[in-house]
């Protein structure tokens, strides 16, 4: 929104501060031959077709033994804790897919 009074203007920023709290990433897997992957999507427009192909490609190329795909509920909000404890349990990693 721009005012402009008596010869100035007021601009306003809605960006608004953001504020992140310091994270570390997981534990890298060295090989995946033998190794159960999780693949999440995303709910994204052709997420599910994307990720469809990176399993059979993790198979076909990687020797991954076993792959999970699970799809959360909603696209604008973070997957439900229940389900990540869930892959937690059964993965030795995991991806999250993008579709567009």
């Amino acid at each position: 929104m721009t005012t402009v009074a008596a010869g100035r203007i007021l601009v306003l920023d809605p960006s608004g501060l953001v504020y992140k709290q310091p994270t570390s990433l997981a534990p890298r897997i060295n090989d995946l031959r033998g190794k159960t992957v999780g693949l999440m999507d995303d709910t994204a427009p052709g997420s599910n077709v994307l990720l469809e192909q990176v399993g059979i490609l993790l198979r076909e190329r990687y020797g991954v033994a076993k792959v999970i795909q699970r799809r959360k509920p909603n696209l604008s909000l973070p997957a439900p804790k229940a389900m990540l404890e869930q892959f937690k349990s059964e993965v030795d990693c995991m991806v999250v897919g993008v579709g567009a």
